[in-house]
């Protein structure tokens, strides 16, 4: 028994010493990679597509060695971006009727949302107080399946006045006769049965999965957490030290930005609090206004503020920012636009969608990077466009739905785009590694990926 004891314990520390040489080598491969992929951005920076693509697909080489731990989402973002360069991310363009889709009374250009899961479309058809009508819609197919206001009234005097949605537009928020009402979008059952919400809150939000709710009203913002029992209540009233101008809130209610002005004409700030906890994840400051704009599914923040004059004098410059809620830290450069609109994560958080006021920009999370041409949103479109990873959605003036295609290399695997890659660039060698590419980043072999 001893001498298997003894066996035992030897093969355990031969078993570590392997796993530990395992991962020395898989963190210097990693490292490797690494250094590819950076000369690869620098590349792409003074604008040599084809360097940046043959140093992105030696490094994406490393998928095939033998250590799981190694991730090359870093180097396909760097190839797609480098196959992106120069061209639209939309490419053709359609209009889908929607048979249910009419205008009442005096319209207001509509607006459009896309569900965070993408499966469903809300169209704002008219803003006006006397008759809002909002219809929630099944993606693709374009089939009506639900329809606001219903035959109540609303406080003001609004048929079914509209509140709020879920993240993912699956649950409604809207006044009827009794009050504040949850309801289920596909079945119009309700939810949240035994709420009773205070007067005078106005901006509501709800979680997907219907466990936290935050109201924005005239006194401040109040926050219910359903998963705790009893039901846990916050407040935070509006700030006496200085003028609070708003509260936004993001999708799902759990993270709020406090729009401050001071009344010293000191500058604005915005700071961005995690609810109900009321800590502080990030505070942007600035000597002008400050737009901001939550993404779709509440994990980003992008902010724009003034930096200065054009050479005319008759406009303003912006530097817009990208922030991680999760670490509180931007993402990426200053970008150079500005009046930023609605932003949007697609191809699960790979990509950022920003709008402007008539513009769409692409912005890679992986590689901080904006990817392709800045898209012109065309004169007739009113209110907010809407994406999905295949598809763009917007209203024109004859309020007729229409569809922008995505370019496919923006949602192409791995190694669908090393073969677009060698279709454009792989003849005679030219996306080998070079030797001093190999050498700078002590890469051992020279392949020829598209062999």
């Amino acid at each position: 028994m001893k001498r298997v004891i003894g066996w035992l314990a030897v093969l355990a520390v031969l078993c570590g010493l392997a796993w530990s040489g395992l991962q020395l080598f898989t963190s210097m491969m990693t490292r490797r990679y690494a250094v590819l992929s950076t000369a690869g951005e620098a590349a792409l920076n003074r604008n040599d597509t084809q360097a940046a693509a043959r140093l992105a697909l030696a490094a994406m080489q490393g998928r095939d060695l033998p250590f799981p731990s190694f991730d090359n989402r870093r180097a396909t973002a760097l190839l797609r971006d480098a196959l992106m360069t120069g061209k639209t991310p939309l490419i053709e363009t359609s209009r889908m009727p929607f048979p249910q889709f009419t205008i009442t009374g005096d319209v207001v250009p509509p607006n459009a949302a896309i569900g965070s899961d993408g499966k469903r479309l809300m169209i704002l058809h008219n803003e006006d107080r006397a008759h809002p009508i909002v219809g929630i819609y099944a993606l693709p197919s374009g089939r009506l399946i639900r329809q606001f206001p219903e035959r109540d009234t609303g406080p003001d005097g609004a048929e079914g006045a509209i509140f709020g949605f879920s993240p993912d537009l699956s649950t409604a928020i809207h006044w009827r006769t009794n009050g504040v009402y949850f309801g289920d979008v596909d079945s119009d059952q309700p939810v949240l049965t035994d709420f009773k919400a205070p007067p005078g809150d106005y901006d509501w939000s709800v979680s997907n999965d219907r466990r936290f709710v935050t109201a924005h009203g005239d006194k401040g913002l109040r926050t219910w957490d359903f998963s705790a029992h009893p039901v846990r209540v916050t407040d935070i009233p509006y700030g006496s030290d200085g003028y609070a101008d708003d509260f936004d809130i993001a999708p799902g209610g759990k993270t709020a930005i406090v729009g401050t002005l001071s009344l010293t004409g000191a500058g604005s700030s915005r700071t961005v609090i995690e609810l109900p906890s009321r800590r502080v994840k990030l505070t942007i400051r600035s000597d002008g206004p400050i737009d901001a704009a939550f993404s779709q599914d509440g994990q980003y923040l992008v902010t724009s503020v003034i930096t200065g004059e054009t050479p005319d004098h008759l406009t303003w410059t912006h530097g817009t920012r990208v922030w991680s809620l999760s670490t509180g830290q931007p993402i990426g450069p200053v970008l150079d636009f500005g009046n930023i609109e609605s932003a949007q994560t697609l191809f699960n958080g790979r990509i950022l969608v920003i709008t402007t006021l008539n513009q769409a920009w692409f912005f890679d999370l992986d590689t901080a990077r904006l990817v392709g041409t800045a898209v012109d949103l065309p004169s007739d479109l009113v209110g907010s466009s809407a994406f999905t990873d295949a598809n763009v959605y917007a209203i024109d003036e004859t309020h007729v739905l229409v569809r922008y295609n995505l370019n496919p290399l923006l949602g192409m695997p791995a190694k669908a785009l090393a073969v677009e890659a060698c279709h454009r660039w792989g003849t005679k060698g030219k996306l080998t590694l070079m030797p001093g590419e190999a050498a700078a980043s002590n890469a051992r072999f020279r392949i020829d990926p598209c062999h």
